[in-house]
């Protein structure tokens, strides 16, 4: 069970994407306030793909291992995978920012 689903037990499927429509509204305005805008169109840049999706196998992966360590009782385990997750999801989205700017010098714009 990930980190923060007992919060959702009993919701229902109502409930459940009431939770989700609430998250993409307050990261739309997130977006609007900030003025950074982190959505599906920086899949758009070449250079920047392969590091797009580096990062959704590493938040799927940590997920799916913090899961199974939770279950078998070892918190400490899944708190150290988070850290190392963390770090390589910074990781992959310096080198996703980084191809886009090579893009972008280069004219390669979005496709």
């Amino acid at each position: 069970m990930p980190i923060g689903s007992h919060y959702l037990t009993g919701a229902g499927i109502g409930g459940s994407l009431l939770v989700i429509v609430v998250f993409l509204l307050l990261q739309h305005a997130l977006a609007r306030v900030s003025g950074v805008d982190v959505g599906i169109r920086t899949w758009q840049y070449p250079s920047g793909r392969a590091w797009t999706i580096a990062i959704v196998v590493v938040i799927f992966a940590a997920s799916w291992l913090e899961s199974i360590l939770l279950e078998h009782g070892l918190l400490a385990a899944a708190i150290v995978v988070g850290v190392l997750a963390t770090l390589a999801g910074t990781v992959c989205w310096l080198g996703h920012l980084r191809g886009i700017r090579r893009d972008l010098e280069t004219g390669r714009g979005a496709m």
